[in-house]
């Protein structure tokens, strides 16, 4: 059921992308449309969490039907470190088949133009990541995973409420995937405006930290993990052909003029100064 539902979900949300009408003209049911196709892909996504992590004893789905709001309005939290994976949900990932399917729909789903699902996704990927780092991945799965990442942030970078979310889980998956895979190193150095330096010193200084120096804070590690990948996040429509304008020299609003030379200085002997100077007293 996993597979199908990817691949039905992911054929309808490309086919919005590219702005392919299904069946009909007529612009009401387009809209009604593509409401529906965010509604089920939220509902399965509620479904991928209830049978991942484990349930306590408060947790029904009519808090986590309430909490939808709080979700957008709290981008920042970090929840999935509170979170843990249950025995279902472990028992899913033990299966090749059923992982992959549910790894292909979560990190697809950060990109779909959606943003609910699209922070539910990347809820539910710093879930899943503990558990695949275990796992025997391929380089390339991992470099595909954090792709997906990146162009999320390319599709919904604009919007702070699923910025802060992406790069924290961005953030997350280079940290423990990048001493295992160079090529999670690699993706990271062909993105546009990409700085070898300004990596290889985020490499030094977070990753393949010296033990015996203080820890960064997170925010000092978030903010530079943002700035490296700032040339793959979007901006809002009304800054992205904005021109920057660089004036290097301005004129002077104020121009001293010089002072004449004295009519004493030029033409008065020093006898006549002395007596200048004794009358000026």
């Amino acid at each position: 059921m996993c597979r199908l539902m990817f691949e039905r979900l992911s054929q309808e949300w490309s086919a919005q992308a590219s702005g392919a009408e299904p069946g009909s003209d007529q612009e009401a049911e387009e809209i009604l449309a593509d409401h529906l196709l965010c509604l089920i892909t939220r509902d399965y996504l509620e479904l991928l969490r209830l049978v991942l992590i484990r349930k306590d004893a408060g947790d029904t789905v009519e808090s986590s039907i309430e909490m939808d709001v709080e979700e957008e309005q709290k981008p920042t939290a970090n929840s999935s470190e509170t979170e843990q994976m249950g025995t279902l949900g472990i028992s899913a990932i033990q299966d090749e088949e059923l992982c992959q399917s549910i790894l292909l729909f979560v990190y697809s789903a950060m990109s779909w133009n959606d943003s609910l699902t699209s922070i539910r996704s990347a809820f539910l990927a710093g879930i899943l990541l503990p558990q695949i780092m275990e796992k025997h991945l391929l380089p390339e799965a991992a470099a595909q995973l954090f792709t997906a990442i990146l162009k999320g942030l390319s599709v919904h970078g604009q919007y702070e409420a699923v910025k802060n979310p992406l790069i924290m889980r961005g953030l997350q998956h280079y940290e423990m995937m990048r001493p295992k895979f160079e090529s999670v190193e690699t993706v990271l150095r062909d993105l546009p405006d990409a700085n070898g330096s300004e990596i290889d010193l985020f490499l030094k200084r977070y990753i393949c930290k010296n033990p015996n120096v203080k820890s960064p804070t997170e925010k000092k590690k978030k903010e530079a993990f943002k700035k490296l990948v700032a040339g793959v996040i979007s901006k809002p429509v009304g800054q992205m052909f904005r021109r920057e304008v660089h004036i290097k020299n301005l004129p002077k609003l104020y121009k001293p003029t010089k002072l004449k030379p004295s009519v004493i200085d030029t033409a008065t002997s020093s006898e006549d100064l002395a007596l200048v100077s004794l009358f000026a007293n």
